[in-house]
């Protein structure tokens, strides 16, 4: 359902253009691209750009191991940026390296107030070149309590996703939710 309604909102849009539409991603792990070889691992951005034809072009610049803070601080987001066009579509889904905990040297985590900031960030730059940004929130992990009930594992996260998609009238996906409602089905 969630993944029809989505192609259903974005085929409506894309009717007002001419020219090819631009589908940008940026994210970590859960959205990018793997290469066959290591199959099984995949993103949800991978079979994504299967559900348009040749009007659409999706561009999936999601990096695994990223948080909104290194995808900035490594330049990810500045080296395709200046490509974004008017009415071209940014889907924004981070939080799960962002959430993450410092280990082994590990320096992802991202605080809440500097997460909202890098979100706020990524939806100006957007909206600058035309374009609409689309947050959504990070994918659950796959926790159960002993009676198999999934946890909540991004509550804070999701919850900041949702206070700035409110505050910048932005639309959002809450893939939180239906990753839960996927794992515990």
């Amino acid at each position: 359902m969630f993944c029809l309604a989505m192609v259903i909102f974005l085929g409506v849009a894309f009717k007002q253009r001419s020219d090819k539409i631009n589908i940008w991603m940026i994210g970590d792990s859960t959205m990018s691209d793997y290469p066959e070889s290591r199959a099984p691992l995949a993103g949800w951005g991978m079979p994504f750009a299967s559900y348009f034809r040749s009007g659409v072009i999706v561009r999936n610049e999601a990096r695994s191991g990223m948080s909104t803070t290194s995808f900035l601080s490594e330049k990810h987001w500045h080296s395709f940026s200046g490509k974004i066009r008017k009415g071209d579509f940014v889907m924004i889904q981070f939080g799960h390296n962002d959430e993450a905990r410092v280990e082994n040297g590990n320096h992802r985590n991202t605080p809440l107030n500097e997460y909202k900031r890098n979100l706020n960030f990524f939806i100006s730059e957007t909206r600058e070149k035309g374009a609409i940004a689309i947050l959504i929130t990070p994918v659950s992990r796959m926790k159960f309590d002993q009676n198999g009930n999934v946890q909540e594992t991004h509550q804070q996260y999701t919850e900041a996703v949702y206070q700035v998609a409110k505050s910048q009238k932005a639309m959002l996906i809450d893939l939180d939710l239906e990753s839960r409602r996927l794992y515990q089905k």
